[in-house]
């Protein structure tokens, strides 16, 4: 549903051949304020799949309220899972909640990426680190409920310096993967 598109699945990686590699496509070109976005993924017993972005993801200034994500991954027996969306540039002042959920079975695979860039500090002073507030949690359980993990940070540039040792020091990008996987 709007603003999000699935393309047709191509079969591209040559390694992988079976592996259908889907891109989403924003058709509003942006996240806004109040937006409220949700994406399911299931992938059912022995099945497999590729999940990214057309291009970056931006997350537009905000004079009031947020936007938020869920994302709800589920990975069933022996299934395989990739999802790897382009990164996330929020502007200035932006304020992005992203929480994902994952439930995996014990022969499943996943692995899931989140790539955070600084902002557009090309564009004005004010950009980079320019954001209000970035949070993302992660959470993975079993299919009996059981907690395996839970990751959570948050960034507020403005009120705790991102250059810290640490936290970015001079980098401008933050790169996460996460892999579940069988032994």
């Amino acid at each position: 549903r709007t603003p999000s598109m699935v393309q047709k699945a191509l079969y591209w990686d040559e390694a992988f051949p079976e592996l259908p590699c889907v891109t989403m496509i924003s058709v509003a070109g942006c996240i806004l304020q109040g937006d409220r976005l949700a994406l399911d993924i299931q992938v059912d017993s022995g099945a497999c799949g590729h999940v990214t972005t057309q291009s970056a993801t931006k997350i537009h200034s905000m004079n009031a309220n947020y936007a938020t994500q869920v994302q709800n991954l589920r990975v069933e027996e022996g299934g395989y899972l990739e999802l790897m969306p382009d990164q996330m540039i929020p502007h200035r002042n932006a304020r992005f909640i992203t929480d994902t959920r994952i439930k995996i079975h014990p022969t499943a695979t996943l692995i899931y990426s989140e790539i955070l860039m600084s902002g557009r500090k090309h564009h004005h002073v004010d950009e980079h680190f320019g954001f209000d507030v970035f949070s993302s949690k992660i959470m993975a359980e079993n299919f009996e409920g059981k907690e395996l993990f839970v990751e959570k940070y948050v960034l507020e540039p403005k009120k705790e310096s991102m250059s810290a040792v640490g936290v970015m020091q001079d980098y401008d990008v933050f790169g996460n993967v996460v892999l579940l996987t069988p032994e």
